[in-house]
């Protein structure tokens, strides 16, 4: 029998695929196309007109269904495969000098812009631009890129500031405006205040972009307006903030040119280490946080650990510091003492990230190792709460018996914590590994009725079913079903097992709840009648699901 339980490109316009670019050019439709649409000026398109946001500007997601061929045959289908195989001279050749429709407009642009072409590739998509459709901004944003490729800078920032913020890769035309702002004004507070104000829609979130990149030429721009302060303030938000991009490496570099400033403060560096940590970049950031000097949690000895073990290792590291690294085994009665002269808040935080980096890298010892002064030292009780969670998994997850205790003292030492919840249910399941169902019964019942948003609360209610039902007392676990039946989750998977379930145990134990023969047959019935309705609900209403195949079967 199958177990009852559950296992708990940013979609673009592809310029490489220049027949969906010419189609979805040759569907806008010419009333939408050009409403809103303004008379080029200073080689480009009033970008005002369009601040509006008109669907039809924005441009469509083009899928799969999209992307076929726009030219079928001909010497356009020939050219737009010489493009793509990398030979845009002769892809030009068979193209008409003078094409009078988008599509071929769009080809033959890419392919001017391939050849080197760059001045006439502009025009050409400047004209695209103006006529305005679903891709008027990719077009502008190309014929800023041919006004660059031409040497035409001004040209190009002017363009680049025409582009709407809907834009799907805006990010990437105001990062290369601000960069040609920063070439083309003499460095000064007036240039360094016009790359603060384009990327301002990065910096206030409007816009999503590599951020650390923005902050790499917004300090360029204030060192070279003689704002050293400023210029450090960026360097050190790209580094600190966005340590996944590259660009914080370039402004990290870019800072440690300049004359000392004031110290980094160890927050700062442990958030960063923990942005590292949730992105899996383990190494990198137990590095960051060995760099740290931060105090000790167990100087003079943690409160809790009064074991002849734990005086003579205190002892030995008074002498040699590391010999002995052994930890204290967290127990219930250290929790019970409460916290005395409590540690660093900062060095708190940086040895538990340690723990979980130690508990995700499988080096369990050195993970407890960290934890344990975090449980026995801190003050924050969200803190303690983690790191005795932690603890409490790597002994279970070694199958130890002192799993158990730990997962209780958190459950009941740590009742506001997000993980209480996840504490009762975990040692519910070891009391039953352990064969007490009677303690598994009454802590899943604890969670169900004290953890009312707990996300555990559905799957604590069925369990507590199940540990009725292998006890032999399956008709009393029916009460849970029945609250699951009638209080569905969004997916419905939580009804349709609570149903199925319900029918096989009212088909298992019929007329059990009845004494004489004349009711213990009505109520027979009755139970039968019930297991019935159940299995048809499943099988008409959700015929394709694992538990709606599985009552076609049962009925």
């Amino acid at each position: 029998m199958s177990s009852p339980f559950r296992a708990p490109l940013r979609l673009h316009v592809a310029l490489l695929s220049i027949g969906a670019v010419a189609a979805a050019i040759g569907r806008a439709p010419p009333a939408r196309a050009e409403s809103g649409m303004a008379k080029v000026s200073a080689g480009g398109y009033d970008a005002q007109a369009r601040a509006g946001g008109d669907p039809a500007l924005i441009g469509p997601a083009i899928g799969e269904a999209d992307l076929a061929p726009y030219f079928p045959s001909g010497p356009l289908k020939e050219a737009l495969g010489e493009l793509q195989a990398g030979r845009p001279t002769r892809a030009l050749q068979l193209t008409p000098r003078k094409p009078t429709d988008d599509p071929t407009r769009w080809l033959r642009a890419l392919a001017l812009r391939s050849a080197g072409r760059s001045g006439e590739a502009r025009r050409l998509f400047e004209a695209l631009a103006l006529s305005g459709g679903a891709l008027a901004d990719r077009a502008t944003h190309l014929a800023a890129l041919s006004a660059i490729d031409a040497g035409e800078s001004s040209l190009a920032e002017k363009l680049l500031g025409q582009v709407s913020l809907r834009y799907v890769d805006a990010d990437q035309a105001l990062l290369e405006r601000a960069r040609l702002q920063g070439k083309l004004h003499a460095a000064g507070p007036t240039a360094a205040r016009l790359v603060e104000e384009t990327l301002a829609p990065i910096f206030d979130g409007k816009v999503r972009a590599d951020v650390a990149s923005a902050h790499l030429i917004a300090g360029d721009a204030q060192l070279g307006a003689g704002n050293p302060d400023a210029a450090r303030a960026h360097w050190r938000a790209a580094w600190l903030d966005h340590p996944l991009s590259g660009a914080g490496d370039s402004a990290r570099e870019r800072e440690r040119r300049l004359p000392p400033g004031p110290p980094i403060p160890p927050l700062q560096l442990v958030r960063r280490a923990e942005l590292l940590l949730d992105a899996h970049r383990n190494r990198d950031a137990l590095d960051q946080l060995a760099r740290l000097r931060l105090p000790s949690l167990c100087e003079g000895g943690c409160p809790g650990d009064r074991t002849p073990a734990a005086l003579l290792e205190a002892a030995i590291a008074l002498l040699a510091p590391g010999a002995l690294p052994r930890p204290h085994q967290v127990t219930p009665e250290d929790l019970s003492h409460g916290v005395v002269d409590p540690a660093d808040p900062v060095a708190c935080r940086a040895k538990l990230d340690q723990g979980r980096l130690w508990r995700k890298e499988h080096e369990y010892f050195k993970a407890r190792s960290a934890l344990a002064p975090v449980v026995l030292r801190c003050a924050d009780p969200d803190l303690r709460a983690r790191a005795l969670y932690l603890l409490a998994q790597m002994e279970s997850l070694a199958q130890k018996p002192t799993a158990a205790p730990l997962w209780e003292s958190l459950a009941r030492r740590f009742p506001q914590s997000s993980l209480a919840d996840d504490a009762l249910f975990n040692q519910g399941m070891a009391l039953r590994r352990a064969g007490d169902a009677i303690g598994e019964q009454r802590l899943l019942t604890q969670l169900v009725n004290e953890h009312l948003d707990s996300d555990l609360r559905a799957e604590a209610m069925f369990r507590l079913f199940w540990s009725l039902r292998g006890t032999g007392r399956g008709r009393e676990g029916l009460v849970w079903l029945d609250a699951l039946a009638a209080h569905p989750d969004p997916e419905g998977a939580e009804e349709e097992r609570a149903r199925y379930w319900r029918a096989r145990t009212l088909l298992e134990t019929a007329g059990e709840d009845a004494s004489a023969l004349a009711s213990s047959m009505a109520a027979q019935a009755a139970d039968v009648e019930a297991a019935r309705a159940d299995l048809l609900w499943l099988i008409q209403d959700r015929p394709l699901t694992y538990h709606g195949l599985l009552a076609r079967g049962r009925l």
